[in-house]
């Protein structure tokens, strides 16, 4: 084949298998689609009434505001002045807890503090560092004090040789007459 030729040749086969793909599409013996049945529509007729304008839904509500009580002890209940649901103003009693048994504590302890008290001022307080120390019947720990001088170097003589006592004062004068305390007694 010559060399013109040859450009030619798929040319020619791509007419051909054109030609061949319209003469089978334009064949008359189309198969017909199969009959279906006619679609089943529901009528009614339109009813006249009124329409609730809500939907009814399950759930809970709660107050907007509200208040949680709890005792901060524990007791028997003697009286609830109060009616369940109103408004409580501030201030109101709530509930009246037996005071018997708080009363008895208070006693107690009131007791084992003065027994206590007394106990503590029968035995004289040891201090190693203050001497005539003495409990007065406040409560207060009373003692001699000391005025010191810082030694010059020449004048100490150990390692924590600093100070000298130049005076002694004693307990009675060093602290605050009772009578100038300005605290309440206990009875």
């Amino acid at each position: 084949m010559s060399d013109r030729l040859l450009p030619r040749l798929p040319l020619r086969i791509e007419m051909l298998f054109l030609l061949l793909g319209v003469a089978a599409g334009c064949s008359t013996s189309a198969a017909e689609p199969a009959a279906s049945p006619p679609p089943v529509v529901i009528v009614s007729r339109p009813i006249v009434r009124d329409v609730a304008d809500y939907v009814d839904f399950t759930g809970r509500t709660q107050a907007q505001f509200s208040v949680d009580i709890r005792a901060r002890v524990t007791g028997y209940l003697m009286q609830m002045p109060f009616v369940e649901g109103a408004e409580v103003k501030t201030g109101a009693l709530l509930f009246e807890i037996d005071p018997r048994p708080f009363q008895a504590q208070v006693d107690k302890a009131k007791a084992d503090g003065a027994a206590t008290v007394a106990q503590m001022k029968a035995i004289p307080p040891h201090d190693p560092l203050f001497s005539n120390a003495a409990i007065r019947p406040d409560g207060r720990k009373i003692h001699d004090m000391f005025l010191y001088q810082v030694k010059t170097p020449a004048e100490s003589r150990s390692a924590w040789d600093y100070c000298q006592v130049r005076r002694t004062i004693p307990a009675a004068e060093a602290f605050r007459p009772i009578a100038e305390g300005g605290c309440k007694m206990p009875a």
